[in-house]
């Protein structure tokens, strides 16, 4: 299941890196936390070094139902990169009103045999 185990302390605590060789595992380990020891321990995949993670601010979203905005977002940004992760903003007075705005994060690997579109100003949905 793991490719490697590695841990270090510092005057922070200990940080335990697993590194696994499947997605479907990864998922389901950053998806629920780590027990050790009755303490809650909480993964989070990283990039790797070679790869570009580029910071997409979404501004002036139409306002559709939340899924169905998410799964047109995710169709049509997967031509630029693989999206990482993904955030709609809701308003801060009621917390339930989306404010037409987010950012994701979108991976580029270094990989000759695909190929991504270039970011543009303004992408249709």
């Amino acid at each position: 299941m793991s490719l490697g185990l590695t841990s270090s302390e510092d005057y922070l605590g200990t940080v335990i890196e697993i590194s696994l060789v499947f997605k479907e595992t990864c998922d389901i380990a950053t998806s629920q936390p780590i027990i050790v020891d009755e303490k809650n321990f909480y993964a989070s995949p990283a990039i790797h070094p070679d790869r570009a993670l580029l910071k997409v601010d979404l501004t002036k979203l139409p306002i559709w139902e939340g899924q169905c905005l998410q799964d047109s977002l995710l169709n049509n940004l997967s031509r630029y990169g693989i999206v990482r992760e993904m955030t709609l903003y809701l308003d801060d007075w009621s917390g339930c009103w989306f404010t037409g705005n987010g950012h994701l994060y979108l991976e580029q690997p270094n990989d000759n045999n695909k190929t991504f579109e270039s970011l543009t100003y303004k992408i249709p949905l």
